[in-house]
């Protein structure tokens, strides 16, 4: 019988502390950035949460609507996964080497087993979405360089931004001067348009040069800053 796949999703096992120091020096350190937290439920749909609430209050540049709702989003993740298998399946197989199981086969299950309710995101599922949507994402840490992760070397047409801690999970991250339940002011303009490398210290990129169809050589495996940003993120 084949080992367990290292990198097999994970369902959430209740235990965050969204109230703890590490959200307080979270927002003391996105305070200057005229940034703060907007802590997202720790039930296992935090990434796909954190990022569909600010498609939602934000109306990230008119994204289709049904990213707004995280349930939704995480399907389309999976569906641009299975689509771009190529690309993708590889960073499955990688960890399940020692496996006794087909190629195929685990990166099937990994996919199946992504869609369900409450599996912890990766490193992979941030990829996607970022490609899928064109989408520029921002991930601050504490204690360690933030990331930058997007498609093209221009502007993105999206951005996201999160807070990764805890090493298990994300919440949303908003300008100070929006209302959750207000809706998107006028200032938001100026505030996307802001770069973001001045934003945070000691952040780094993880680019990947997008082409009409995605293949394997789009995720650079000798590139240091992309192995770590995907290090950093992986659950």
């Amino acid at each position: 019988m084949g080992r367990k796949q290292k990198n097999a999703p994970k369902r959430f096992d209740g235990r965050t502390n969204r109230s703890g120091p590490a959200t307080r020096q979270f927002n003391r350190l996105l305070a200057p950035l005229g940034l703060r937290l907007l802590p997202v439920t720790g039930d296992g749909n935090c990434f796909f949460r954190a990022c569909a609430v600010q498609f939602q209050i934000l109306g990230r540049n008119h994204a289709p609507r049904d990213v707004c709702d995280h349930t939704k989003l995480r399907q389309r993740v999976c569906d641009f996964l299975q689509e771009n298998r190529q690309l993708y399946a590889p960073y499955v197989e990688a960890e399940a080497l020692d496996s006794e199981s087909d190629t195929a086969a685990s990166f099937d299950e990994y996919i199946h087993k992504m869609r369900q309710d409450g599996i912890w995101a990766g490193h992979l599922e941030v990829h996607a979405l970022s490609a899928m949507l064109e989408t520029e994402i921002i991930i601050y840490l504490l204690q360690a360089p933030s990331y930058r992760i997007r498609h093209t070397d221009g502007p993105s047409q999206r951005q996201l931004q999160l807070a990764y801690h805890e090493n298990q999970h994300y919440d949303a991250v908003l300008p100070t001067e929006i209302d959750p339940r207000g809706g998107r002011p006028k200032e938001l303009q100026s505030y996307a348009s802001n770069d973001p490398d001045r934003r945070f210290p000691r952040q780094e990129t993880a680019r990947r040069q997008s082409t009409p169809k995605h293949r394997r050589g789009d995720i650079h495996r000798g590139s240091i800053r992309t192995e770590n940003a995907l290090r950093v993120l992986e659950l």
